[in-house]
Formats: C-alpha cells, structure tokens, sequence
C-alpha cells in the first residue's frame, strides 16, 4: 500500500469577478495551445539542425513544408478579387491575375476577413500528407525562410499565424486561409511571398472555447455564472413551521428529544 505516493488533493480555484475568471480561462486555454506548438516546433527545430529534409520530417509525423506560397486577393471595385495589387497580366507560377474564379473549393467561407482580401497558402507541388489529415480550422505557422538555404528558416524574423478556412487544399495544393486572433490581411504585402509552413494542431475547439469566454462578459451573462464561480456553499436548512396542527406537534416534539 505504501508502494504509490497518495494523490494531491485538487486545488479548487474561487474567482471574485467575472473578469477574472475570463482573463484567467483565457490564459489556460492559449497557454494549453503554446505548448502544443511549442513541443511541434521543438520536432521541427531538431530534425531541420539535422540536416533532414521537409519530406523526411512529414515521414516522421512533422508537418512541414518548404516554400509555400501566401498569395493575397483584393477585392476590386467591381466586387471580383484579383491576385496581388489587381494586374491582369501573368503572375509567378503561370497563373492569371484574376484565376480566383469562386470554383467548388471556394465556395462558402473561403477566407474573406470581411475586410475586402482573401488570403490563400500554396503548398509546394510533390507528395503531400493524405487528404484526411488536414481539416477546417488547422493552425499553420508560417516562418520566413533563411537566405541560401532550402529548409532553413530565418529564427529573428516573426512567425505569421494563420488558420484554415477549408477542409484541406485542392489539386493545386491551395487552401483558403486567414490570419489567427482577427487581424487584418491588408497590413500584408501584395506580392506573394514564400513562407516555411509548419500545420500545428487544430484551433476549432481552442477557438470555440474563446468564443465562449468572450460571449460571458455581455451585458446579459448567464444567470447562475456568479453562483458557479464563487465558493462552493449551501445556505443553512430552512426549521421546518407550518401553519396545521400535526405539523406544529411534531416540531415540538423533535425539539423535546
């Protein structure tokens, strides 16, 4: 019996506000996601140190891939989106200006931050993942490359976060995006730029969870919230009274025992 050390008793968390419960959720719930980043980018970091190659981490269970392509589409003044700043002529990698032509893996909520842009990650052409690892809602970082070299990524410039608006590219390896935390895409650059893509775990339920926590600090927050996040207590019993004859008699007589 003296073989396992006995559990810690759990520690209960009591919350004076709303707010602080919200602020501190919030930071449980995203800490929860740093850490799986964390332990993804670590992976990455080590196997790319050893000289090992973006299909060869994907063989290992890391998703990366090498110079992917992060294009920008404006909407132009006759609502129709266009490549880069909107010239019809040919653009890097043969396609047109306008080749955003709303086909069957754009349609519904392809990306469009409400702001007028679309934003849409290339993955380079060559063997991919199975289609059934990519879902809606995945989490991409983004990571400038390094100069001269093929998988090595640039460590002093900032990652970019984005997060899939489809269920996983199409034949030509697009997928629909938009930054992570509702930032705008028109502080990005026109041009397409080229971007190490590392898919970290999905945000659908770390996204949904946030939601939630934002949607408890409107006027109208659920009644009994106040009751759950304060200690957990019990008013005192109620003594029995009546106003009937037996009911007074067996009050009196409990009292007397």
């Amino acid at each position: 019996a003296g073989m396992w050390p006995s559990p810690a008793p759990a520690g209960r968390l009591h919350f004076s506000s709303l707010p602080e419960y919200t602020t501190t959720m919030r930071g449980l719930v995203l800490e929860q996601m740093n850490l799986a980043l964390w332990e993804l980018a670590r992976r990455a970091h080590a196997m790319l140190g050893a000289g090992r190659s973006a299909p060869q981490l994907r063989g290992a269970g890391v998703p990366f891939y090498a110079r992917a392509e992060l294009t920008v589409h404006r909407k132009r003044s006759g609502g129709q989106f266009g490549r880069g700043r909107g010239s019809g002529g040919r653009q890097r990698g043969g396609r047109s200006g306008d080749d955003y032509d709303g086909d069957s893996d754009c349609d519904g909520d392809d990306g469009d931050g409400g702001d007028g842009t679309l934003l849409f990650l290339t993955l380079p052409r060559g063997p991919r993942e199975a289609g059934s690892s990519f879902s809606l809602d995945d989490l991409w970082v983004l990571l400038p490359p390094a100069a001269g070299a093929a998988d090595a990524v640039d460590s002093a410039a900032a990652p970019l976060f984005v997060r899939s608006m489809w269920h996983g590219p199409n034949s030509d390896g697009k997928i629909g995006v938009e930054l992570a935390g509702g930032g705008s895409a028109r502080a990005l650059p026109s041009s397409a730029r080229y971007y190490h893509a590392l898919r970290g775990p999905n945000a659908g339920d770390t996204l949904a969870t946030l939601a939630v926590l934002d949607s408890l600090a409107l006027p109208r927050s659920p009644p009994l919230l106040r009751f759950l996040l304060g200690p957990r207590s019990a008013p005192p019993e109620p003594p029995l009274r009546s106003a009937t004859p037996v009911a007074s008699l067996l009050v009196q007589a409990v009292d007397k025992s």
